[in-house]
C-alpha cells in the first residue's frame, strides 16, 4: 500500500490538512483578507524505499459572498431565517428568500439582540471589516457573549471551524457583495 504525507513550508501557520496522510485531502486556510499563495507538497511512498515528491503552489483568495451564501447560509440558516421578520422561527432576524435579500438584510444592519449584546461589542448582523462586532460570525462560532442569545444554528451549532473561518474571511475582506 502507498502512504501519503501532505505538508508545506509554513503550512501550520497558514492552515491545516483535514487528513494529512490520505491520498486525497482538504486543506483549510486561516482567514485571508487578500489573495495569497501557499506552497504545498505531497510525498508518496510505497514503503519499500521508493518515494515520489510533488510540489505545487495553491492560490488562496478570501471567501466571497457567493461562497458564504451558497455553502453556509443557504445550507444552515435559511431554514429558519427566511421570509420577513414575522416568520415564526426567524427570531426577528429574517433574511428573505434570495442571496440578494440576505445580503441587504445583513451587511451594515444593526441586530435586534438587545442593548446588552451591543454593550458587549456585537453591534451588527454584519459589520464590514469587523468580525468581532458581527453576530453572523460570533453566533455560528459559539463565541458570542451570553447577552447575544443562542449559538447558531439553533439546536445544532456551532458550525465547523472551516465555515466560521470563511465567514470571518469574507467579513474581514470588506463583506463585499461578490
Amino acid at each position: 500500500p502507498l502512504t501519503y504525507a501532505w505538508s508545506g513550508p509554513g503550512i501550520i501557520a497558514t492552515g491545516y490538512f483535514a487528513t494529512p496522510n490520505a491520498a486525497s485531502t482538504n486543506w483549510y486556510s486561516v482567514e485571508y483578507t487578500t489573495p495569497n499563495s501557499v506552497p504545498i507538497e505531497v510525498v508518496v511512498s510505497d514503503n519499500h524505499g521508493h518515494n515520489v515528491t510533488q510540489s505545487t503552489t495553491w492560490d488562496i483568495t478570501p471567501a466571497s459572498w457567493t461562497f458564504v451564501y451558497n455553502t453556509i447560509i443557504s445550507q444552515n440558516c435559511a431554514g429558519c431565517h427566511v421570509g420577513d421578520t414575522s416568520t415564526a422561527n426567524s427570531g426577528g432576524q429574517a433574511m428573505g428568500l434570495t442571496k440578494a435579500s440576505a445580503y441587504a438584510a445583513l451587511v451594515g444592519i444593526s441586530h435586534n439582540q438587545g442593548q446588552a449584546c451591543v454593550n458587549d461589542g456585537v453591534t451588527h448582523r454584519v459589520l464590514a471589516n469587523n468580525k468581532a462586532a458581527s453576530a453572523i460570525f460570533r453566533k455560528p462560532g459559539g463565541t458570542q457573549p451570553s447577552t447575544c442569545g443562542a449559538t447558531m444554528p439553533y439546536g445544532s451549532g456551532p458550525l465547523p471551524a472551516n465555515e466560521v473561518i470563511s465567514i470571518g474571511s469574507w467579513i474581514m475582506s470588506g463583506a463585499l457583495n461578490n
